[in-house]
């Protein structure tokens, strides 16, 4: 390397769990040039590193030239390396070992989980970090399974639901719900109130396809009644609401608010503008977001999030961009953030 300052490797598994004490690693190991037919290599599962030291852990903060993108961070992955001394701006070559132990076998130093071993598992694979297009919802909203929803125990018909919606968040419409966590927490609330809870499902241009409001798209999570036939409403009942004891969904008329008593609104989430971003291209810089739900701090300042926008209390104001591999974050003064997402 280049660089001056301590080598290291970054090690930690899928769950984000390092485990220091598990690692050997050391500078004295020399693989022969033409070693023997009976000799075993350092990656084999049988090779003995009793003598070897146990890992040291190296100062997070040091070095961020050595993980320019800081996506491991998140993962709460360590820099590792064996006992160094010397001249640190030299080059260096050092070996690391972690032995994952087959299913049915002990930690190799007997540690349980609490105390940071890493316990028997199937097989591994390599970290995978993909940051959260959802981090939180707006005033009031909760995030319920990746989607922002609020309960409204009023009496209102099919459009005017709608209308009510789009005044309490950006983007706010008759919710969707896809999947049973959704319709649980929808549940839940009608039960409390005993409501009838009007959804945003209606198939009014095309009989028994089940359209969103909320974003144009086909639904493909459903609880009819079954011994109902539901849906039966034919051409007359064209909107989808919770009618029936046990949560069970029913068709019925769009403009008649006798058949439900409550409603419930979707929204957009909030997305993630939290981490560690790299302010300039050869990682020498990082500035760091924290955020819950809709807004954050940024050292001294604050933040607030709508849509895909953020605006800081100093009156910057910049936009997200996710891609497949990297995050940019785009401000509106010209400057340009990226943070990278690590994929196996």
């Amino acid at each position: 390397t280049n660089y001056s300052g301590f080598a290291g490797v970054i090690a930690a598994f899928s769950d984000g769990t390092m485990t220091t004490d598990a690692w050997k690693c050391t500078q004295d190991h020399v693989e022969p040039e033409t070693p023997d037919d009976d000799y075993i290599p350092w990656f084999s599962t049988f090779f003995k590193d009793e003598t070897w030291p146990q890992a040291v852990e190296q100062d997070p903060n040091c070095c961020p030239w050595r993980d320019l993108t800081r996506a491991w961070l998140p993962l709460n992955a360590k820099w590792i390396s064996g006992p160094w001394y010397g001249n640190y701006s030299n080059e260096r070559l050092f070996y690391c070992r972690y032995r994952v132990p087959v299913v049915g076998e002990a930690h190799p130093l007997n540690l349980t989980a609490a105390e940071g071993g890493r316990l028997p598992i199937a097989e591994t694979r390599e970290s995978k970090l993909i940051f959260s297009e959802a981090m939180g919802c707006q005033a009031e909203y909760r995030l319920v399974a990746g989607g922002c929803l609020r309960y409204f125990t009023e009496t209102r018909d099919f459009n005017t639901s709608r209308r009510l919606c789009g005044t309490t968040a950006l983007g706010g419409d008759l919710a969707r719900i896809d999947n049973e966590v959704q319709h649980l927490w929808v549940f839940d609330k009608a039960t409390v109130n005993a409501q009838r809870t009007l959804l945003g499902l209606t198939d009014q241009l095309t009989e028994n396809t089940w359209i969103a409001p909320y974003d144009g798209a086909e639904a493909t999570f459903f609880n009819w009644n079954a011994s109902e036939i539901e849906p039966n409403g034919k051409r007359i009942e064209n909107c989808a609401a919770i009618v029936y004891a046990g949560g069970a969904w029913g068709d019925v008329r769009c403009d008649n608010t006798a058949d439900f008593d409550g409603f419930v609104c979707r929204s957009k989430a909030c997305p993630d503008f939290s981490g560690t971003w790299m302010t300039n291209p050869e990682g020498y810089a990082a500035e760091t977001l924290n955020q819950t739900d809709c807004s954050g701090t940024w050292g001294d300042r604050t933040f607030t999030v709508l849509a895909n926008r953020t605006t800081v209390s100093t009156g910057l104001e910049g936009h997200i961009d996710n891609f497949e591999d990297y995050d940019l974050l785009l401000w509106d003064n010209g400057v340009v953030w990226y943070r990278h997402a690590v994929s196996p």
